[in-house]
C-alpha cells in the first residue's frame, strides 16, 4: 500500500474522472436560486507546496472548512482494504477515516497482526487502471459534493487539490458545475528546488507525510511552463543548475526494487528516469541546451498567486481571507446631487436583477449605434434605403441578439467566458433600482468566448460597462470606469476593447484617461476593433 502516491495518481487520472463526476445524474447541478452561500476556494499546486499548511491556518485562525483530496482517497483506499480483508479472511476490520496517518498505521499493523502479505493489499499492484479511476471519481465526487453542502450551510470552503495543464475540459468543468456559487481559484506556487527540499523533510518524519521526490517535479511541469510571451505572468525564475541537481535526487524513486538501496549500477531504472527528465525538459523550456534559465508561469488563470516560500501559511491564509472578502458597498453624490449606491458582487446575480441590466444593456447599446446607423442609412440609394422604424427595429434586434432576453447572466459566447474567467461585478442604483454597471473580468476574453490567459494578477479586462439613457450626463461612466480602485486600489491597468464605428464610447474612453494600444497575443480585425487601456500612475 502507498498512501503517499495518492495525489500523483490523482494527477495522472484527473482528467477522465473529473469529466465524469460532473455528469453524474444529481451530481453539480447549478442553483436555480442565489442562496446565501460561502466561498469555495479551490486551492490548486503540486504536492509538498504547503496547501495543507494554508488550510489549516485557515481553518483554526478564520473558521474555514478544509477538505483535502488526499484524505478522501485515504479514506477510499480504507475502505477498498477492508472490503478485501473481509472476502480473502472473512474477518472485519476498520482502518478509521478522515485521517491518512492514522489509516497508514492501523493498515500496517492489521497486516501484521493477521500475518498477510503487504503486495496483496497495495492498491499500486492490484488495481487495475479502471478500478483506480472508479475509485478516484467516488473519492472527488464525496470531496466537492462535501464542499457544496457546506457552502450552502454559508461556509466559507478551501478545497486542497489538483489541476494540471492537461485537465482544460476539467477546470472549464469545475467553473460550470460549481458555478452557482462563490468560487475563487488560488495556485500555492512553491520553487523547484524547495520542493526538493520540503520533500526531504517530510520523508524525516515518515508515516502518511512520505513523498516521492518525483511526484511534485512531475506536478511542477504540468501545472507550470516556460515564459513564452511577455503578457504572460512570471512566478519565479528556474536556473539550468537548479534544474539539474534537483532532478538528480529524483533518481531513488527510479529504483528496480525500492526495498532494497539505491545504486545506479545495479538498482535503477534509467530509461525510465531518462524518459521522466526529456519530458521535464520539455515541458519547462530545457530542452534548448543554450538556454541557463527559464521564466516560470502558471498554465492556468488564477485569482491570487501565493509564493509559499515568500509568505508563511499565516500570511498567504490572510491573503486568500482577503480575497474573499472583497464584497463592498458605497455611495458617492453624482452631478445633479442624487446620491448613488455602488454595490459589488463576486457571485451569480439573481434572475430579477439580471433581467434588469440586459434592460440596461440592450437600451444602452441602442442609443451608441442609432445615430450612425441612421446616418449610413440615409448615405444609401434610395431603392436600398430603409424607413427610420425599420432601421430602429434591426439596429434593436441586434443588441437583443447580444444578450437573448431569458438567458440569465451574459449568457452569450463572450459573456460565458466572462464569467468563467471570474468577474467583479459593480452595480450602480438609484432608489433600488440599477442604472449602471460594469463587470471587471480577471483576463481578456474573445468573441469566441475563449479566456486568452493574458493579463496579470492586478489587472482587469472591462465587460461590458453600460449607463442607463436616463443616467447620462452625471458622470456616472467614468465613476464605473474606475469603480474596481475601491475594491482593489492596486489595480495597475484596466483594459478594454470597443468598436471603432462606436464613436461616443472611444471618445468617452480618450476623455476619463484611456489610451488606444494594439493587444498582442490576440487575434483581432484592428480595421474594426480599438483597444484601450489605462496605467495607474500610483503604481510603479
Amino acid at each position: 500500500m502507498n498512501i503517499q502516491n495518492v495525489s500523483k495518481k490523482f494527477v495522472l487520472l484527473f482528467s477522465v474522472s473529473i469529466l465524469f463526476i460532473f455528469s453524474l445524474s444529481g451530481c453539480f447541478q447549478g442553483l436555480e436560486e442565489e442562496v446565501d452561500k460561502g466561498t469555495i476556494v479551490i486551492l490548486n499546486g503540486t504536492s509538498s507546496a504547503g496547501k495543507s499548511s494554508i488550510g489549516k491556518n485557515l481553518k483554526e485562525e478564520y473558521g474555514f472548512e478544509c477538505l483535502h483530496l488526499d484524505t478522501y482517497l485515504a479514506n477510499s483506499f480504507a475502505k477498498w482494504v477492508e472490503n478485501r480483508i473481509l472476502e480473502e479472511t472473512g474477518e472485519n476490520v476498520f482502518l478509521e477515516r478522515n485521517n491518512p496517518n492514522l489509516i497508514l498505521e492501523n493498515f500496517k499493523k492489521t497486516i501484521t497482526k493477521m500475518n498477510l502479505n503487504e503486495d496483496d493489499y497495495d492498491d499500486d499492484k492490484v488495481l487495475t487502471k479502471e478500478e483506480e479511476i472508479a475509485h478516484i471519481n467516488k473519492a472527488s465526487a464525496e470531496m466537492f459534493e462535501e464542499a457544496k453542502r457546506k457552502a450552502c450551510d454559508g461556509n466559507n470552503v478551501i478545497v486542497d487539490t489538483i489541476i494540471d495543464f492537461d485537465t482544460e475540459e476539467a477546470y472549464s468543468a469545475i467553473k460550470e458545475n460549481l458555478s452557482g456559487f462563490n468560487i475563487k481559484f488560488v495556485l500555492a506556487y512553491c520553487p523547484f528546488k524547495v520542493l526538493a527540499q520540503r520533500v526531504e523533510k517530510r520523508n524525516i518524519e515518515g508515516g502518511a507525510e512520505e513523498r516521492a521526490l518525483v511526484q511534485p517535479l512531475v506536478q511542477f511541469g504540468e501545472v507550470y511552463k516556460a515564459k513564452e510571451n511577455d503578457s504572460e505572468i512570471i512566478v519565479d525564475v528556474l536556473t539550468k543548475e537548479d534544474f539539474k541537481q534537483t532532478c538528480k535526487l529524483a533518481k531513488i524513486d527510479f529504483r528496480i526494487n525500492d526495498k532494497e538501496v539505491f545504486n545506479e549500477e545495479t538498482n535503477f531504472y534509467i530509461e525510465k528516469y531518462n524518459k521522466f527528465l526529456e519530458k521535464l525538459k520539455r515541458e519547462l523550456g530545457f530542452d534548448n541546451e543554450e538556454i541557463e534559465s527559464v521564466k516560470i508561469t502558471p498554465r492556468l488563470s488564477y485569482d491570487l498567486i501565493i509564493n509559499t516560500n515568500e509568505n508563511s501559511p499565516e500570511e498567504s491564509a490572510k491573503q486568500i481571507k482577503e480575497l474573499i472578502d472583497v464584497i463592498k458597498q458605497w455611495e458617492e453624490i453624482v452631478r445633479d446631487g442624487s446620491v448613488i449606491t455602488f454595490k459589488v458582487y463576486n457571485k451569480v446575480l439573481d434572475s430579477e436583477l439580471i433581467e434588469k441590466l440586459r434592460k440596461i444593456w440592450v437600451e444602452a447599446t441602442f442609443s451608441s449605434y442609432i445615430a450612425q446607423e441612421l446616418e449610413k442609412n440615409k448615405q444609401l440609394d434610395e431603392s436600398r434605403r430603409l424607413s427610420e422604424e425599420e432601421v430602429k427595429k434591426k439596429v434593436r434586434e441586434f443588441c437583443i441578439d447580444n444578450w437573448p432576453e431569458g438567458e440569465g447572466e451574459l449568457d452569450y459566447p463572450r459573456g460565458r467566458g466572462v464569467c468563467e474567467a471570474g468577474a467583479y461585478r459593480i452595480i450602480a442604483f438609484k432608489n433600488d433600482e440599477p442604472i449602471g454597471f460594469v463587470f471587471f473580468v480577471n483576463d481578456i476574453v474573445n468573441e469566441d468566448g475563449v479566456v486568452q490567459n493574458i493579463l496579470k494578477p492586478n489587472e482587469k479586462w472591462i465587460e461590458p460597462l453600460m449607463v442607463h439613457l436616463s443616467a447620462h450626463g452625471l458622470g456616472l461612466g467614468k465613476i464605473l470606469a474606475f469603480s474596481i480602485l475601491k475594491l482593489l486600489p492596486d489595480t495597475k491597468r484596466i483594459v478594454l476593447v470597443t468598436g471603432k464605428d462606436n464613436l461616443g464610447a472611444c471618445s468617452f474612453y480618450r476623455h476619463i484617461g484611456f489610451k488606444p494600444y494594439i493587444q498582442d497575443s490576440y487575434e483581432y480585425d484592428q480595421e474594426e476593433s480599438q483597444f484601450f487601456e489605462w496605467i495607474n500612475p500610483n503604481i510603479d
